[in-house]
């Protein structure tokens, strides 16, 4: 089995999704909470790449869902800096995106908004 920041990677891209990776709400905050001992850098163009998954019917909205929530719950993803011109822009995103019942469901239309405006950062 992969060591847990090359599955972290892989979740990022998309290669696995969260919930094949952990099954249990214990397994999600045992995976969480180990992954502290490094860090991986999360760039616009990873959201940008993982909501064109969804857009080209490669990701559900569930998937994008989960995949949003993975990136808010562990430590191992952060911006280079929280200067950068894009870091409330990035998160909120990745939010709205981890929160449709409150945000709203994600949409084709909605994806390519967010793609769009993620572009421009």
């Amino acid at each position: 089995m992969d060591n847990i920041q090359d599955l972290c990677k892989k979740i990022l891209v998309g290669e696995v999704s969260f919930s094949e990776v952990v099954k249990s709400e214990r397994e999600k905050n045992i995976f969480c909470r180990n992954t502290n001992d490094f860090e991986l850098q999360l760039l616009p163009q990873d959201v940008i790449n993982f909501l064109q998954l969804y857009v080209s019917n490669k990701k559900t909205d569930a998937e994008v869902k989960d995949w949003a929530l993975f990136l808010l719950m562990t430590d191992a993803f952060s911006t280079p800096d929280i200067e950068t011109d894009y870091f409330d822009t990035l998160w909120d995103i990745i939010n709205e995106l981890s929160s449709p019942e409150i945000d709203g469901k994600l949409t084709k239309e909605r994806a390519l908004k967010y793609i769009s405006e993620l572009k421009t950062l």
